[in-house]
């Protein structure tokens, strides 16, 4: 399961899979196209990965999944065909996933997915019956939660 990651055609294949969801804003020079497929069937050079992919990869791997949807490495990124028929499957794509990793602070696609939080958090005990007891985490509100 480790080792470079590389494109795998999807089609046909009822295996779990991740789906990423994040903003990538074309920032990225590692992507699809019609120059790149053939090297991307090979490996993607994991160094060419920006952060937020990466990181993505990476939390793919510890979940135990071993494919990830990223659009900008499953779409053709110089065909608009492509991806005006891929953009009509995206409901599809990430209700068909096991999980999808929202990147829901970094912003570009060149900043990490994840990062420390600074918020304050309470931690209480909740006994649900006789014998369970929980936790619940209470916190402030933050610009995700508004």
């Amino acid at each position: 399961m480790h080792g470079d990651p590389f494109l795998v055609d999807g089609a046909g294949r009822s295996e779990a899979y991740v789906a990423l969801s994040y903003s990538w804003g074309g920032e990225s020079a590692t992507m699809l196209t019609s120059s790149t497929v053939v090297q991307f069937r090979r490996m993607i050079p994991p160094e060419a990965l920006p952060p937020t992919v990466s990181d993505a990869i990476t939390f793919t791997r510890a979940l135990g999944i071993r494919y990830i949807w990223i659009d900008a490495l499953y779409i053709f990124q110089d065909s608009p065909e492509d991806f005006m028929l891929d953009m009509g499957n995206m409901r599809a794509i990430y209700r068909g996933a096991t999980v999808t990793v929202q990147e829901s602070n970094a912003g570009k696609v060149s900043h990490p997915l994840f990062h420390p939080r600074q918020s304050r958090h309470v931690k209480i005990q909740w006994r649900r019956d006789e014998t369970l007891t929980e936790h619940v985490y209470l916190r402030e509100s933050s610009n995700f939660t508004r």
